[in-house]
């Protein structure tokens, strides 16, 4: 499991986009582990990579493991 960690303003521009929320208990963007958006493009010099939220889509095992929450893995380096 990875993260992408970005500028705060940029990720709670994308986050806001998606529909994706901070959430201040967890301090970390979560959503609904069967939650489905538009796939996150990142452009590295001429490369375009498309990311998923199957990829993004993290169960971090809050709710027991039962899959309902995960964590969004795109987070602020510097909080919400």
């Amino acid at each position: 499991m990875a993260t992408i960690v970005g500028p705060k303003r940029s990720v709670k521009h994308v986050a806001n986009a998606l529909n994706i929320t901070y959430d201040d208990d967890y301090n970390m963007y979560t959503l609904a582990c069967n939650a489905t958006y538009t796939p996150v493009t990142f452009h590295v010099h001429s490369h375009h990579y498309n990311v998923t939220s199957t990829v993004l889509n993290i169960d971090i095992g809050h709710d027991g493991g039962s899959g309902e929450t995960c964590m969004w893995g795109i987070q602020p380096a510097d909080g919400a």
